[in-house]
């Protein structure tokens, strides 16, 4: 579950106090697909790094995945992401010098994993870059540097997962693919807080949240 609580993110400039987000209240249950939208600007980097504790709330409180996110350090916080939230950014975060299997593997570092070979080459095959087993992120273009940062995060079947436009790079059909897997993901019970300026109707979203200059100015849900 995703609980956010009057939750404000703010930043002094000068003598100017800029609100990235302001009292936003929100709450996605286990096993949903939420959407969250908005022009650039309007706070949705902003709200996937307070989920994932990756910054601090000014004001009010997070509960991700049964954890108060608002009251942890950052060692409890890295440990979350590593065991319970995954994220997936829009700049890939892939290590240069590794292969994208080795890449896919990295969770495996920090999480003990039964079998993670045979995960990683799943979701190598599922997102159609099996091919690039053995290639580093500067041989593969941009849309399979998304799809392996995708499948490093999906290899510890986390219970949240967190994306911020993971098929912004990629063309209609790899973009299918993304969705087709986390609509898979979502199906077994995992949480999906979507950034994406996809259309709706591509991603039939269980909830959708639209933000606006840092505030929640519409919720719709699937009827």
């Amino acid at each position: 579950m995703i609980l956010l609580d009057n939750v404000s993110k703010q930043f002094v400039r000068g003598k100017e106090t800029v609100f990235a987000l302001d009292a936003v209240s929100l709450r996605v249950e286990q096993g949903q697909l939420a959407l969250l939208c908005g022009a650039s600007g309007s706070g949705k980097t902003t709200l996937i790094n307070l989920c994932a504790g990756l910054a601090s709330p000014s004001k009010g409180t997070l509960h991700i995945a049964d954890n108060k996110v608002h009251a942890m350090r950052q060692a409890e916080r890295a440990a979350m992401r590593a065991q319970q939230v995954a994220v997936v950014f829009q700049l890939f975060h892939l290590i240069p010098y590794l292969s994208a299997v080795e890449n896919i593997l990295l969770p495996s570092l920090t999480v003990s994993l039964s079998d993670p070979v045979p995960r990683a080459m799943q979701l190598m095959e599922q997102l159609g870059i099996v091919h690039r087993i053995n290639h580093r992120p500067g041989e593969m273009s941009a849309g399979e540097r998304q799809r392996c940062a995708i499948a490093r995060a999906l290899l510890t079947d986390p219970a949240i997962i967190l994306a911020d436009e993971p098929t912004g790079n990629l063309d209609k059909e790899s973009a299918a693919m993304v969705l087709e897997t986390l609509d898979t993901c979502r199906k077994k019970g995992t949480t999906i807080l979507l950034v994406s300026h996809q259309a709706v109707d591509t991603i039939n979203p269980d909830i959708m949240f639209q933000l606006d200059h840092g505030k929640l100015v519409k919720e719709e849900s699937k009827p």
